[in-house]
């Protein structure tokens, strides 16, 4: 399978993006010791971001028939 490394870079920090914003979810949860709400809120949108980078790096350019 050959993919363009365009999309490959795409679905590769989308994962990373939904890692992180996962991740630091759970940490947040789990330590809870952050006085402000901030970064967590600030996950959300990553988490949005990489998963549109994943869809987007997997659905590009298929030829569907």
């Amino acid at each position: 399978m050959k993919i363009p490394f365009k999309l490959f870079a795409s679905i590769l920090s989308g994962i990373c993006l939904i890692g992180f914003s996962i991740g630091f979810i759970l940490g947040f949860y789990i330590q809870d010791e952050f006085q402000s709400y901030y970064y967590m809120y600030a996950s959300a949108p990553c988490l949005g971001l990489g998963s549109g980078l994943v869809i987007y790096g997997t659905l590009y350019g298929r030829n569907i028939n």
